[in-house]
């Protein structure tokens, strides 16, 4: 859970398979960042015409400045382990969630564990329902829509 630049972590995910620290993902080569085919794309040249569409130096320096820099693990990180207790990160100052605060700041954590166990008491079970095939694209003019507004006899 996240609430303002606080985020709790507490046991386990999808039955331990993303339990661990991932560290960044992907190409974090800037320069590797096709910027001319985002403003030569349909929606570049749309939001050019509605000059919305920010330039070459924009979207790179946007780029270069959104992305979080992780540096390498050291001795000062505090560890997390949720399994074992409840881990607390400050997602503004921690953003790669190297320094478990939990027990700096026992009363943000509590108010989090607080605000969790609210929800789980509100929580009604999942309802889903089973797949409609009328709701394929292909009957609506290749376009995901709310279909259920607007089903007709034929399908």
């Amino acid at each position: 859970m996240i609430d303002n630049n606080f985020k709790i972590l507490s046991g386990t995910q999808f039955e331990g398979d993303m339990d661990g620290w991932y560290g960044p993902e992907g190409d974090r080569n800037v320069s590797s960042y096709d910027i001319k085919s985002v403003i030569q794309s349909k929606t570049g040249v749309e939001l050019k015409k509605l000059g919305f569409m920010p330039n070459f130096h924009q979207i790179k320096t946007l780029r270069q400045n959104s992305t979080v820099k992780c540096t390498e693990r050291n001795e000062t990180d505090i560890p997390c382990n949720p399994l074992i207790e409840h881990c607390l990160f400050d997602i503004i100052t921690d953003p790669c969630e190297r320094n478990n605060i939990a027990n700096q700041y026992p009363d943000i954590l509590n108010t989090l564990l607080a605000k969790i166990e609210n929800y789980r008491q509100s929580a009604v079970p999942a309802r889903n329902k089973n797949r409609d095939f009328r709701g394929n694209p292909r009957f609506w003019d290749w376009t995901w829509t709310n279909f259920g507004d607007y089903l007709k006899d034929e399908l």
